[in-house]
Formats: structure tokens, C-alpha cells, sequence
């Protein structure tokens, strides 16, 4: 949240510690928990919640293939040329499959509704922010580049940059992907062998790739200063 000179010593203590990204990363543990305590998994909600998280994750790698943080420019190329927030219209669809593969509706709505309070929050706050270190330029953005449904014509004064796989790097959009697979892979495990009782050995190719992924995690973890090093 951005701070004002005129702001009161308590709006200035609300502001400092109540941030919407720090809120989005405390409900997405929560909610991981009431999902999966609530969970009403089935093929159907796997036929139709992977594609749509697959779709949001390409959209994700789209989008952070050209977005350099904290840069002179503001990103407008790729899919920002189109949308102003493509990596929140990609966030918005992995969890809307993941909420399709949890297969209860009132854990649909709420995700739907929460995405829009939390997310408008941050999206206000990035808004002023980047109209302020951009000025001009970036409120000709705002005008012509919707927030979250696409133009159909790629912005006219977008950048003309490619996309690079370094960024997907840089951002850590692996961990991404590595938590995704490990999910499903858990939730689809966790149907079959707790809800549905089947034997662990008609699961074995599935629980050799989720301790490849839960480890893949653990790794990561660990070297993560020594990898980002490598791809600065």
C-alpha cells in the first residue's frame, strides 16, 4: 500500500502491515487446508479443473518470460500487450481448476469471490504505484490495456521484446510447476488410496513421481540462493 505524507500514524501502521500479497499468501495456506478437509474429488473434476490450471500455468511462463522486475521500462509486450495483469488472469485460472478438482461448489464461489476482494487490493496498489514512477506513458496503458479480459489487437506502443527463458528462472516459476503436479498428483492419490480404499500397489507410477516432485521441492529449497545466483 502506498503511504502518504498526510496519512495518520495509525493509517500508517495499517498500511505497513496490512499488505495484500503477505494476505494472499496466509488464505492460500488456509485454504489449502479447508480443500483438501472438504474435498469431494472425482474423474469429472479432474477432466475439467487440469486443463484449465494447465492453461493458467502456460499463461504464468507466458507472462514471466517477459516480465523484468523493478526495470526502467513497465512490461508491455507479450501477453501485457493484451492484458494489464496476465499473471493474475494465470493465477486466477490455476486456482479456479484447482477449485474444480476439489468438486464443491460453495468452495467454487468463495474462491471466485475472494479472488476478486484480495486481488483488487493489489491491483489499485500496483496501479498508482506504477503511474507514479511512469507518469504519462503508463496512464495511455491504462486507458487503452484492459485489467484482466484481453484486447483482441496487441497494444500499439508495446515493447518489442522476446521472450526469455531466463525470466521463467529468475521469477521461480519452476516452483510453480513443481507444486502444482505435487497437488494433484496428491489430491488424486489421497481419492484413491484414502477415499476410495484401493491397494497402494495400483499406484506406484503416481507415488514415484510425487516423491520425485515433493523432493524436487526439498531441493529447491535448499539451494535456493545458489540457483538464483546462477540466473542473475
Amino acid at each position: 500500500m502506498k503511504i502518504n505524507l498526510t496519512d495518520s500514524p495509525m493509517v500508517v501502521f495499517i498500511k505497513q502491515r496490512f499488505q495484500f500479497k503477505k494476505l494472499r499468501i496466509i488464505f492460500a495456506w488456509l485454504g489449502g487446508v479447508i480443500l483438501i478437509m472438504n474435498a469431494d474429488i472425482n474423474s469429472d473434476g479432474f477432466r475439467v479443473g487440469v486443463p484449465i490450471a494447465i492453461i493458467g500455468e502456460l499463461i504464468r511462463l507466458w507472462a514471466s518470460g517477459y516480465l523484468e522486475k523493478k526495470g526502467r521500462l513497465f512490461a508491455c509486450g507479450g501477453p501485457f500487450a493484451f492484458v494489464r495483469n496476465p499473471l493474475y488472469v494465470g493465477n486466477f485460472l490455476v486456482g479456479l481448476g484447482v477449485a474444480f478438482v476439489i468438486g464443491r461448489i460453495w468452495i467454487l464461489a468463495l474462491y471466485v469471490i475472494g479472488f476478486i476482494v484480495l486481488y483488487a487490493g493489489t491491483v489499485r496498489s500496483e496501479e498508482e504505484e506504477l503511474t507514479e514512477r511512469f507518469g504519462a506513458p503508463y496512464r495511455k496503458y491504462l486507458k487503452e490495456v484492459p485489467r484482466f479480459i484481453p484486447r483482441l489487437t496487441p497494444y500499439a506502443d508495446r515493447q518489442k521484446t522476446s521472450f526469455k527463458w531466463k525470466l521463467i528462472l529468475k521469477h521461480r516459476e519452476y516452483v510453480t510447476i513443481i507444486f502444482l503436479v505435487v497437488l494433484f498428483l496428491g489430491l488424486h492419490l489421497w481419492q484413491a488410496l484414502f477415499v476410495l480404499g484401493e491397494p497402494m500397489t495400483q499406484h506406484v507410477p503416481a507415488l514415484i513421481i510425487e516423491a520425485i516432485f515433493l523432493s524436487l521441492a526439498v531441493v529447491e529449497k535448499v539451494f535456493r540462493k545458489k540457483i538464483d545466483k546462477l540466473v542473475q
